[in-house]
């Protein structure tokens, strides 16, 4: 809640690269980043980088299904999610948010326009999170969508291996594309039965 702060959380090196970058230009207030512990995940961006605007999102994948609202190390994991669906097919838009705050909501409105389900998935406590943000966003422009909250409880997570916490609390793509199919009414992606 501090006025004229900007959160970042970058997707991969690239992204924690040009939001050092771009905080370092940003003269508006205060700035955080936040990232996991571990290495970053290579970037898709080449030596060149990219740049970041303040308050901007990125569209990342188009789908009419499903919207996924990521944020840092969940991009990723969505995106993996998203092709694993569309092999069921299950077509997913996929948004790096980047920004906790300011919200990008030209593009999160946009993306909801349609009605469809958005998926908001953060590594971060659903209790006043980012997820939190962008349904009040929703809200107060009047978009109904049904909303799929992917994060962590309000508990205290225990120490351990990242990757076995991300399982234990649905943070993996295997996760979230089967919380999303479950939402649709669909089979879960990989999932086998007798038909």
């Amino acid at each position: 809640c501090v006025p004229n702060m900007a959160i970042m959380a970058p997707r991969d090196a690239g992204d924690l690269r040009a939001m050092i970058q771009a905080a370092v230009g940003h003269e508006s207030g205060p700035v955080a980043i936040r990232f996991p512990r571990g290495a970053a995940a290579a970037s898709d961006a080449g030596e060149g980088g990219r740049s970041i605007a303040i308050g901007r999102g990125e569209l990342l994948r188009s789908g009419s299904d499903a919207v996924i609202v990521a944020i840092g190390s969940m991009v990723y994991p969505s995106l993996e999610a998203a092709e694993s669906l569309a092999r069921s097919g299950i077509e997913v838009s996929v948004i790096d948010a980047r920004f906790a705050k300011p919200i990008d909501a030209e593009l999160i409105v946009s993306s909801a326009s349609g009605g469809a389900p958005i998926a908001v998935v953060e590594e971060n406590a659903l209790l006043g999170g980012f997820g939190e943000g962008v349904i009040e966003l929703l809200a107060a422009r009047g978009q109904r969508n049904p909303i799929i909250s992917v994060g962590l409880p309000d508990r205290f997570v225990p120490h351990g291996r990242r990757d076995e916490l991300l399982a234990e609390f649905g943070l993996t793509a295997e996760a979230i594309a089967a919380r999303i199919a479950e939402h649709l009414g669909a089979r879960s992606p990989g999932a086998t039965g007798g038909d």
